[in-house]
């Protein structure tokens, strides 16, 4: 193929029609793929977060519990929450830089940030769950077993949530490095 072959078919080529209404849809940051998994997730935790929180106390007898593992279990689920709904809204946020390379480097810092608040209020919480779960039990054998398999459940999900953020953090990594 020679280069007046692909000047004319470049000329020939008709172009699709797009609307400037069609442009800006495309061009908006809530339509990132990444950013609706992460809302998709951001619900899908949320939700069954807050009916437990509305149901804890009568059907996991919380009346029975200590007060202070009430307030710790209470304060866990919300500090999650609010986490996710902070970071959600930090990460896609657009940086006000005409620079694209220091706006990737504030993405990279902000996800960074979100990623250590998030791994820490994940495990806040799953500390709290294991104390409600676990307070005013009378230990046999057998239950420590299921109390150290749950901090074993725990942990291996905690481990995994810093899999996906380091393989984040690794991508916004790229990207910069790329940038620069």
């Amino acid at each position: 193929m020679d280069i007046q072959h692909l000047k004319s078919a470049w000329q020939n080529d008709q172009p699709d029609h797009v609307t400037e209404k069609d442009l800006q849809r495309m061009t908006l940051v809530s339509q990132h793929p990444s950013l609706k998994k992460i809302r998709k997730r951001l619900i899908l935790e949320s939700i069954p977060l807050a009916v437990f929180i509305f149901l804890y106390y009568d059907a996991l007898d919380g009346h029975l519990r200590p007060v202070y593992v009430n307030v710790l279990l209470t304060s866990s689920v919300l500090l999650f929450v609010l986490n996710n709904l902070l970071s959600y809204f930090r990460i896609s946020h657009i940086s006000g830089h005409r620079d694209l390379i220091s706006a990737a480097a504030i993405r990279l810092r902000r996800v960074r940030q979100a990623a250590v608040i998030s791994l820490c209020s994940s495990g806040f919480y799953s500390i709290a769950l294991f104390l409600f779960l676990t307070s005013g039990i009378h230990y046999t054998f057998p239950k420590y077993h299921l109390a150290a398999m749950m901090l074993l459940a725990f942990t291996g999900i905690l481990i995994w949530s810093g899999k996906q953020w380091k393989d984040r953090i690794r991508h916004y990594e790229e990207v910069f490095r790329n940038l620069q």
